[in-house]
Formats: structure tokens, sequence, C-alpha cells
């Protein structure tokens, strides 16, 4: 689906456009056209900006946040763009909607949250809501203020629901607002901090 400009009065058109992303995709680099499209985006909201990040994201391996921008997208049914170009934006929503599964995220203990390991940039997902992930063998850390984190194995097939249930046993970090993170070999760290390899916190502390 191309995404080039033909009426300089589009929204989408002009220096830093979407026809600016659709080079950079062409060139293979999906990440310089998210950025660029998500600028877009907030300068310039369109049904058909949005719809191109969504395939811009699938292009960058970003299925879930793929699938929400094109879901979106393909909501603007009377948008001539999008109505010229369903047929692809529904084809690249179901590859996108093919690689995920849902889990369902049992509260251990008010506060509680889960991230996957190796993907901390992502939002972290809080109980007591469907998350959204990208199916495959998948490591999951949950965190909770007090208790020690765990971190657990999950194999999910694409397209499966599952249930995510563990426990979490009181814990006492040294000051009250440092959380255990990185499960049974991590330690208490401060907010924005991360385990690491080294077996210590790293980072600049949010606080």
């Amino acid at each position: 689906i191309s995404g080039e400009c033909t009426d300089s009065s589009h929204a989408g058109c002009g220096e830093g456009s979407s026809s600016d992303a659709t080079l950079a995709r062409r060139h293979g680099e999906d990440m310089r056209a998210v950025e660029l499209l998500r600028q877009l985006l907030d300068s310039s909201p369109s049904p058909q900006v949005r719809a191109e990040l969504g395939l811009a994201l699938l292009g960058a391996s970003r299925p879930v946040s793929a699938e929400a921008e094109l879901q979106e997208a393909l909501r603007a049914e009377a948008d001539p763009w999008v109505r010229a170009h369903h047929a692809g934006l529904a084809l690249a929503l179901a590859s996108a909607s093919a690689t995920l599964a849902w889990l369902d995220f049992e509260c251990p203990v008010p506060g509680a949250h889960a991230l996957l390991v190796g993907a901390e940039d992502e939002p972290a997902a809080p109980c007591g809501e469907p998350w959204r992930v990208v199916a495959g063998e998948l490591s999951v850390e949950v965190r909770a203020p007090g208790r020690r984190s765990v971190r657990t194995p999950l194999t999910v097939a694409g397209g499966a629901r599952q249930s995510l249930s563990v426990t979490l046993d009181a814990f006492e970090c040294a000051h009250e607002d440092m959380l255990h993170i990185a499960g049974e070999e991590g330690g208490c760290c401060w907010p924005g901090q991360r385990w690491t390899a080294d077996g210590e916190c790293g980072g600049t502390p949010a606080c």
C-alpha cells in the first residue's frame, strides 16, 4: 500500500509528510518511518496516516502496536483513502493478529504489574486486564510493591487465550520507594532502573 502524496493540500503532504515515511520504508528503515508517522499523526491526524503507521509498525516487527493502529484506521469506514485500501489494510491487520495472543493476568496482590523480559521499554501490563502479547516462547516478570518479583516462562500459541497466575512472596526493600525486580536472581532497585548482567541495578533512577 503506497502512502505517497498526490495532492499538496492533503494533511499528509509536504515536508515531513507520509511520502517521507514511504521512502524510509522502501529503504528498509521501518523504525524511521514509524518516528516520522507518529510525528505527523500528532500534528495532522488522519485515518491514512494512522493506517500507514500501522503498516510501518508491522514492518518493524511491532505487531501489537500495528494491530491497534490498523484497527483504529479501519474504523474510519467513510474515509476515501481507507475505503480505497480497505482490502490491503484488512490483510495487514490479519497478518498482525495471527502472530498475537491474549494473556489473562490474574492479580496476585493489588498493584501488581507484568512485563516481558527483554522488552522492558514496552508499557507494563496491570493485573486484572487482558494483555495482548506476541505469541511464542515468552519470559514474563511480575512485580508488585512490597513483594519479591517472579519470572515465569510461557509458551503461547498465536490466536490463543491463556491465563497468567503467580504467587508473590512478601519482601521488604531498604526503602519504600524501591521495587524488587528480575525475579529470584534480582534485587531491589529504584524506579527507572534495570537489573544488569553484572547482578546489580543499572540506569538512572526516576525519583
